[in-house]
């Protein structure tokens, strides 16, 4: 019941636009495993990856870094707000 949409508008996002904002979160997750020690980098990585998108402080609503990046947000289907923790989960276990 989560997807991506500008913030702009209430319109689906083109594939291209989703795939940059992944790869950016993805380099962020690969910094995070390779600048900190083991096993905190990879574990601070893993837990961004899933709970990124459930960000909901300061400019962030339902935001990862890339998406924020991106100008993307990811809101609840029915309810039209951002997505919370527990969804960012639920939308990114692997």
């Amino acid at each position: 019941m989560l997807f991506s949409i500008p913030i702009e508008t209430h319109l689906k996002v083109s594939l291209l636009t989703r795939i940059i904002a992944k790869i950016i979160d993805l380099l962020l997750f690969m910094l995070l495993a390779i600048v900190l020690p083991l096993p905190l980098g990879p574990l601070l990585g893993f837990l961004y990856s899933l709970f990124a998108d459930g960000f909901c402080f300061a400019n962030f609503r339902g935001q990862s870094i890339g998406k924020k990046i991106m100008r993307l947000k990811v809101i609840h289907r029915l309810q039209k707000r951002p997505a919370n923790f527990k969804e960012s989960a639920l939308r990114n276990l692997p």
